[in-house]
């Protein structure tokens, strides 16, 4: 690699560590710029042949764009198919949403276009260049983030031969096939899971070896308490997640505010206790497997009666249970919470206990499932991220073809 020291564009000296082939060029001296355009409202149609796209429309895909929520028949203002699109002012720059225009499209005033001036940049390199930069480097973040053509236009890229940068993009674009397969096998499985709960919870679908057994329906009251044991000394301090159950607030990813006064009023819950954290009827019933306290607006459930946890774990969050629940408090102000006295009456299903606990342990072997996948699909994202890092600053080389004879 050569050193050499050439301007970035706020003015500042940087280091160009250039690999042996590439150069560094100015965006604006690689690219046309595109600005959005605000048409007549008339023009706009659910159905056209060219999508009007907008920063909402992004959020359906990860890197190609050909669908939006509304269509043109204009032919004015369109960008040439595999234009690179991203958000032009707003938190979006942040959120890094850089996309590929896989046909002709317009774009509203809160995005812009790029596309190549030659053959010698490919529009997919420049997509995973783009990406790999992160808009907010490019933009001024100083009050609202914004991108302007002269933002875009003096930005230095390190560039390599059009060789290297196909074989660069085959590479990175089989990950991309990896992760989006993955996705995909994500998502099937997430609405089997669904499926499942919907028949197993109910009693839709029987398990072959209790299909004979009736099934009861009991009170919410004859099935759980509600208990209001106060807090004891050195209880840790646990917080009502949708995803996580009841854990500890130490585990949350997100900043917390601990409390500093008196806790002595918190409510006491054992593992197995189930929390009623939802306000109107948008969350769920949490289960959890810590011993801890909460605040003392929960309502803590505990068993009456010998049960599957993991049975009404599941079933807690079914489409049925959260259905009657929000006709048990139909005209409840939004906000409020959920009472004992609201849930108590809804009818829950009790089969056997030990057909409670087939119908868990097939639910949890869908949800591991769903999990392993979940698992391999951020490593292959770490993967990527990578192999970005490496292949796009010229860090490590790819073999390119030969030159035919």
């Amino acid at each position: 690699m050569s050193n050499k020291t050439i301007p970035n564009v706020k003015g500042k000296s940087i280091t160009d560590k250039r690999p042996q082939g590439w150069k560094a060029k100015r965006l604006g001296d690689l690219v046309n710029i595109i600005s959005g355009n605000s048409p007549d409202k008339q023009s706009l149609h659910l159905k056209g042949i060219y999508p009007y796209l907008k920063v909402e429309d992004l959020n359906n895909n990860s890197k190609y764009q050909k669908t939006s929520r509304e269509y043109t028949d204009l032919e004015k203002n369109l960008i040439p198919e595999y234009s690179i699109i991203f958000p032009k002012r707003g938190a979006a720059i942040l959120n890094n949403k850089v996309r590929i225009s896989k046909v002709k499209a317009q774009i509203d005033s809160n995005l812009m276009a790029i596309f190549p001036l030659d053959e010698q940049l490919d529009s997919e390199f420049l997509y995973y260049k783009i990406s790999q930069i992160e808009l907010y480097k490019i933009a001024d973040t100083s009050t609202i983030p914004q991108i302007n053509n002269k933002h875009i236009i003096p930005y230095k890229v390190l560039l390599p031969p059009i060789s290297e940068q196909q074989s660069i993009v085959k590479i990175l674009a089989s990950w991309d096939e990896a992760l989006s397969i993955t996705q995909n096998l994500i998502s099937a499985l997430q609405n089997r899971n669904k499926g499942l709960m919907q028949q197993l919870l109910t009693g839709k679908r029987r398990i072959p070896a209790f299909a004979k057994k009736k099934w009861r329906k009991l009170a919410a009251n004859e099935v759980f308490k509600s208990i209001s044991n106060k807090n004891t000394d050195g209880e840790i301090l646990l917080s009502a997640t949708q995803d996580k159950g009841i854990i500890p607030r130490t585990m949350l990813e997100a900043r917390v505010t601990m409390p500093t006064g008196d806790v002595n009023s918190f409510k006491l819950v054992e593992r197995g206790d189930f929390v009623i954290s939802l306000r109107s009827f948008q969350g769920g019933i949490e289960y959890s497997e810590y011993r801890g306290i909460v605040s003392p607006a929960y309502t803590v459930l505990k068993p009456k009666r010998e049960i599957s946890p993991r049975f009404y774990k599941h079933y807690f969050k079914s489409y049925d249970f959260i259905g009657h629940l929000a006709v048990a408090v139909i005209g409840i102000r939004d906000g409020k919470q959920v009472s004992y006295e609201d849930f108590s009456m809804i009818k829950l299903p009790h089969p056997s206990l030990e057909e409670q606990d087939t119908i868990a342990s097939v639910l949890d072997d869908a949800s591991r499932e769903i999990e392993y996948y979940k698992s391999k699909l951020e490593y292959l994202q770490q993967q990527k991220k990578y192999l970005m890092q490496k292949l796009l600053t010229g860090e490590v080389r790819v073999k390119t073809p030969e030159p035919a004879a």
